[in-house]
């Protein structure tokens, strides 16, 4: 692979990294060496340091005390934290989005839910069903707080994958994400925020469950 541009290194690694990481490509609990990554993308160590530095960050891989860089295991405790956190933000874009949300925006969020309802694919399930959360959340004309969700809607993604074939999941994560849709077409902000909590909470239980005893 030719060198990059210094400025560039980083997103570059960062972002293939995380996709591996998502995908299961790189599982859990393998090492990342510094040199191995750098060479393999052509860039210096110093933005393979600060992609990595970033990803631990989001929680996807943990510097151990011999500095060794490992992709993080699956967990219940990160199922309880960063499902607490998505229940504290997206009811509140939620009820920000809604009132301002367009019948355009209203059918690309149900064309969104659609495509993720029909999707049975672990390597594009988590894409589609961030998708749907994004399009009713959009509206809310928040950058961080969409930035913040969009985070959180990546590290559930490992969990989602998992659970992806257990089908009593899946049918109350689209039997929920209808009535999501039906309260933001019915300009319901404050139904479509408790719903939006309650989905969240309901599937951090169940995935809770599925990785009970993970550490």
């Amino acid at each position: 692979m030719p060198t990059v541009a210094p400025h560039s290194a980083t997103d570059l690694v960062l972002d293939a990294v995380r996709t591996e990481i998502l995908s299961g490509q790189l599982a859990a609990g393998a090492t990342l060496r510094q040199e191995d990554v750098a060479d393999r993308f052509g860039v210096s160590r110093m933005p393979v340091r600060e992609a990595l530095k970033r990803l631990e960050g989001e929680g996807l891989v943990e510097v151990l005390p011999s500095r060794r860089v490992r992709v993080a295991a699956l967990s219940g405790s990160e199922i309880e934290d960063v499902y607490d956190l998505r229940a504290a933000l997206e009811p509140l874009a939620v009820r920000l989005a809604v009132p301002r949300i367009t019948k355009a925006q209203l059918r690309n969020a149900a064309h969104a839910l659609e495509i993720a309802d029909d999707e049975d694919d672990a390597e594009t399930f988590g894409a589609r069903n961030a998708g749907f959360h994004l399009a009713l959340m959009l509206p809310c004309e928040r950058p961080r707080l969409l930035a913040s969700i969009a985070s959180l809607l990546d590290v559930s993604d490992r969990y989602q994958r998992a659970a992806l074939r257990d089908e009593e999941h899946n049918a109350r994560v689209r039997e929920e994400h209808r009535g999501l849709l039906d309260a933001a077409r019915a300009g319901d902000a404050d139904r479509a925020a408790a719903l939006a909590e309650a989905h969240v909470r309901s599937a951090g239980a169940r995935l809770a469950r599925l990785f009970a005893g993970a550490a």
